[in-house]
């Protein structure tokens, strides 16, 4: 799926088993997946708009936890590709509709979008975003 980033993460605990609809969306962490080279998972997020992603882990790497009696190994993120969606634009038929209005500058939609979605750029990724996002994320206790 374009948009996704391969995400090193540690290899650490069981095997994930999965969650539940609905459920709890801090009873599973990063961390509970035995993630290796290769490994394959999907994440969804908001289940009312079902945006669905493949995560793929491209490398594993060893880690060192920050302080002695900390245990978590946080997750790096080297790179990615494309822009997320913006936040409320619906689900994926939805964000291919606004992207179809951006793109053509004579579709009776184009202004509306263009004013909602601002600057919006849908192919460029930003990393540094991302990666705040991702310390945001451990923090939060998420990883």
């Amino acid at each position: 799926m374009d948009g996704l980033s391969p995400l090193p993460f540690p290899r650490r605990r069981a095997p994930f088993r999965g969650a539940r609809r609905g459920g709890d969306s801090t009873a599973v962490r990063l961390s509970d997946l035995a993630l290796s080279n290769g490994a394959r998972f999907t994440y969804t997020y908001d289940f009312g708009d079902n945006w669905v992603h493949e995560i793929v882990v491209k490398n594993v790497y060893i880690v060192t936890p920050l302080e002695e009696e900390d245990e978590r190994l946080l997750p790096k993120l080297y790179g990615g590709e494309r822009a997320g969606p913006p936040e409320d634009c619906g689900g994926p038929c939805s964000y291919t509709e606004m992207l179809q209005s951006l793109r053509d500058p004579h579709h009776p939609e184009h202004g509306d979008y263009r004013l909602w979605a601002g600057v919006y750029d849908p192919e460029r990724f930003d990393l540094w975003m991302a990666r705040n996002h991702l310390t945001l994320a451990a923090a939060w206790g998420a990883i």
